[in-house]
């Protein structure tokens, strides 16, 4: 374990010191967010490092930095702190879908699956989760697969959906032949 500035022996600081490096990581964070916003990505990976040198267990700034890194197509740095913000934070679906987006941009289409499956056990209605997993399957060619992965969309919004030129969907059964 790395030391952090004014640690002794690599311990992290306690109490008031504590508090006090987590409300500059969180000012470190609104200011790569607003960085990010304008597409500063450079600018933003720096305030999101400086946020976790300053608290390595926020997961919220490991997955801000790895959002950068995609949008830098650095993939392998981007899934790193995918991983590690899912691992801080083991009940947030969204970094275990931008997992799932990174590892399937890395065409490790299983582990997209894995990531996507655990993001809907996390988030039943996550829809885009769903549609995503589908796809990975589809590209494994696990064609079956990828048409039940899509299953939990259509009955959920076949029945009543418009599409975005507003006519309505409906859905129809065949009998016979």
């Amino acid at each position: 374990m790395p030391k952090l500035p004014g640690c002794i022996f690599g311990f992290k600081p306690r109490g008031d010191e504590q508090s006090a490096r987590k409300n500059q990581a969180a000012r470190w964070i609104k200011d790569g967010q607003s960085y990010n916003s304008y597409k500063l990505y450079e600018k933003a990976l720096g305030c999101f490092t400086e946020a976790i040198q300053l608290d390595s267990d926020s997961a919220d700034a490991y997955y801000k930095r790895g959002q950068c890194y995609f949008a830098l197509k650095q993939y392998d740095l981007a899934r790193t702190d995918f991983e590690e913000a899912s691992v801080l934070n083991p009940t947030w679906a969204y970094a275990y879908f931008e997992r799932g987006r990174t590892y399937h941009t890395l065409n490790d289409f299983q582990k997209s699956v894995d990531a996507y499956t655990k993001t809907i056990q996390l988030k039943p209605d996550f829809i885009e989760a769903y549609n995503n997993r589908g796809v990975a399957y589809w590209e494994m060619k696990q064609y079956e697969q990828a048409i039940r992965a899509h299953w939990p969309i259509l009955r959920k919004h076949s029945r009543s959906a418009t599409t975005s030129s507003g006519w309505k969907m409906r859905t129809t059964t065949r009998t016979g032949n």
